[in-house]
This record gives structure tokens, C-alpha cells and sequence, in this order.
């Protein structure tokens, strides 16, 4: 065999994951073909992190599953207890296709096929939910599980992703924690992007371990840092550090009165603000907005002098730029005609005149967390 001939089989067979060695004049094919390898090897590592990160995730939750199954099974069960443990299955399936879709988001991730999908996010409600797969895990290991988050805590991440890292984070948490101990998820009030999990074990510093590497690729593709350390108590600490972002609004009025109310409703939100009084200011915003300073929300009257509220709601829903930008319409016509309208070019929702707090506030924070 030539010196620049391939063995396919010797290829194909070698899983020598270390470093190649690199021969001293190497041909051209010979470094294409080393190249081709350590791609491959690097694959294959790949592949095998990510199996072995989620493995013990989905294995909980089949664990899960198939006990409560068996409960099932058993006889002399109330109706109450049988719905309750048929939610829990719904939740546990629902978290495992949550699951693959993560890994499967993650790789693309990796592969720079896409980016995060961050939208404004309550908190606690993220973490809520991301805790359900685990309170029967920590009841049986007798791991108590506290969470001290604010209501209207806010974090800029992507839905599926942050819910992986949460419970990532639990996890390993829970399971270097001992029977009594308490696991605690928060946080802080001056770093109100950065999710803390403690535990109170005697046991040594968590010390970044491996099954923690989809949670750290994870933090790192929205621009943000996974931390590991001591705790504010004895025991161990993990920090998932998000990036501090504020909303940004866009209020269209010609009504300075209608405009200021609103402002003081965003306000309130700690979101900036924009405000102008016609389309044409409306437009000439969107179309200078970039990656630095994008507008995450568009508050929209819809009679406005020169081009009216519903030519700049086809504009915004039309062009591929900001067709996914969320507009909530501000009008006093009750009409079903202009609601049928309105929704069917793809407002996200309406506001209708006159309003109060139960009108705004809660179409705000769908928005902005």
C-alpha cells in the first residue's frame, strides 16, 4: 500500500480518541484524510457526551413513569388519586419529548444550524415548571426543595433550553446532596438574570462535573457563564449566569394623553421605551432597528394620521424581518369586524379603550416576562 493510500477498515475501527500524531512531510491527501479522521473522532465525542448528559434524565423520568404505572395497576384507588397520578404521567412524558427536543436544539446549537430562540420569560413560573419531573425524586431521597424567586422575575433565554438547565442543575444538586438536606433554587435581587442552586451537604465543591456540559453549552449560546463554588452556606453552589436585558417597546399614538398611560403601564415593567405619533415615525424606527437594539414589542393605535394603524400592522406582520415582532393593537372600536381584522393580520393581541391595570398589565407581561 502507498504512502498516500486509505485503509477504509483500519479507518473505521480505530477509536484512538487522542490526539493524532501529525508525520512530518505529509502529503496533501494524507492531510485532508487526518483531517477527515479527527472530524470524525470528534463526532463520535460528541455524540457520546450528549448520550451520556441526558441519559440519566431520561432514565428518571421513565423511572418515574413506570412506578406510577405499576400504582395504577394496584387496586383499591380513589378517583382523585388516579387523576392525580395520570397528570404526573402527562407531565413526566411531556418534560421527556421536552427533553429531546433540547438535545436535538442543542446539537443544532453546536452545529451553528440556529440560534436560541430567547423570548422574555417570568422566572418563576420557568422554574416551576422545570421542578415537576424532580419533587418525587427528592421526596424519596429525602432531599427537601426550596425556591425563592421573586413573582415577576424576569429572564431573556429560550422556553426549552432554560428548563434543561434548571433541571440539569437539580439534578446534580439532588444527587450530591444527603437524606435532610435542603436544595435550594433563587434568586438574587441585584442579579436578577443569574439562577443560583445550593445544597447543604458536607460533601466537597460540586466542581463543574461532565453531566453538567449540556448546561454550560446551553448558558454559553445565549452569551452567558455556568459557575460552580461554594455556596452563601456550607454547602455547594451552581450560577447560571444570563445575559441582563431590558425589553424594548414601541408606543404608536397620535394621543399624547393615550401615549403617557401606556408608558407609565411599561414602565412599571422596567422595559424602555419609544414612543411616536404617527405611522410614518413608526416605520422609519423599524427599519433602523438592529441586533443590538430590537424592538420586543409594538404597542399600536390604530387611527393615526397619514399611513393608519392597520397599514403599519401588514407592514410589520409582512416583511420577514419583523414578522415575528409582537404587536398589541390599542383601539376604542369594539367591533367584531375590526377584531376579525386585526387577528387575521396577525396581531397578537388588542387593547380596547378605555382601559385600567387588569386591561394592560397582563397582555404586557405576556410579552415581557
Amino acid at each position: 500500500m502507498g504512502k498516500d493510500d486509505f485503509d477504509l477498515g483500519e479507518f473505521l475501527q480505530n477509536d484512538d480518541e487522542s490526539p493524532l500524531h501529525i508525520p512530518e512531510n505529509e502529503t496533501k491527501a494524507s492531510a485532508e484524510l487526518r483531517k477527515t479522521k479527527e472530524e470524525a473522532i470528534e463526532a463520535k465525542r460528541l455524540k457520546d457526551k450528549i448520550v451520556s448528559l441526558v441519559s440519566h434524565d431520561l432514565a428518571n423520568l421513565q423511572q418515574g413513569i413506570s412506578g406510577y404505572i405499576d400504582i395504577l395497576k394496584g387496586e383499591n384507588l380513589s378517583t382523585d388519586a388516579s387523576k392525580k397520578i395520570i397528570e404526573v404521567l402527562s407531565n413526566s412524558s411531556s418534560e421527556s419529548s421536552n427533553l429531546i427536543k433540547a438535545i436535538t436544539k442543542i446539537g443544532h446549537i453546536k452545529r451553528g444550524d440556529i440560534q436560541p430562540k430567547q423570548t422574555f420569560l417570568n422566572t418563576k413560573s420557568v422554574v416551576e415548571r422545570a421542578l415537576k419531573s424532580y419533587l418525587d425524586i427528592s421526596i424519596k431521597k429525602k432531599v427537601s426543595l426550596l425556591l425563592d424567586i421573586p413573582l415577576q422575575g424576569r429572564i431573556f433565554a429560550d422556553e426549552i433550553l432554560l428548563v434543561e438547565v434548571i433541571q440539569n442543575m437539580v439534578a446534580h444538586a439532588i444527587e450530591s446532596s444527603e437524606e435532610g438536606d435542603t436544595v435550594k433554587i433563587y434568586v438574587q435581587e441585584n442579579e436578577p438574570s443569574t439562577i443560583r442552586v445550593t445544597n447543604a451537604s458536607d460533601k466537597t465543591g460540586i466542581d463543574m462535573p461532565a453531566g453538567l456540559s449540556l448546561a454550560r453549552d446551553i448558558i454559553e449560546a445565549h452569551h452567558g457563564e455556568l459557575i460552580a463554588g461554594s455556596g452563601d452556606t456550607n454547602g455547594n453552589q451552581l450560577l447560571a449566569k444570563f445575559p441582563d436585558r431590558k425589553p424594548n417597546v414601541l408606543t404608536i399614538d397620535d394621543n399624547e394623553l393615550i401615549r403617557k398611560m401606556l408608558i407609565e403601564y411599561v414602565i412599571k415593567l422596567d422595559a424602555n421605551v419609544t414612543e411616536v405619533e404617527s405611522g410614518e415615525e413608526a416605520l422609519g424606527i423599524l427599519q433602523e432597528i438592529d441586533g443590538d437594539s430590537p424592538i420586543d414589542l409594538v404597542l399600536l393605535d390604530l387611527t393615526l394620521p397619514g399611513i393608519s394603524g392597520l397599514e403599519v400592522l401588514r407592514r410589520i406582520k409582512y416583511h420577514p424581518e419583523t414578522t415575528k415582532m409582537p404587536v398589541i393593537v390599542v383601539t376604542g372600536d369594539e367591533s367584531v369586524e375590526t377584531r376579525e381584522e386585526i387577528f387575521r393580520m396577525n396581531a397578537d393581541d388588542i387593547i380596547i379603550k378605555p382601559f385600567n391595570d387588569k386591561d394592560v398589565m397582563p397582555r404586557l407581561r405576556r410579552f415581557l416576562g
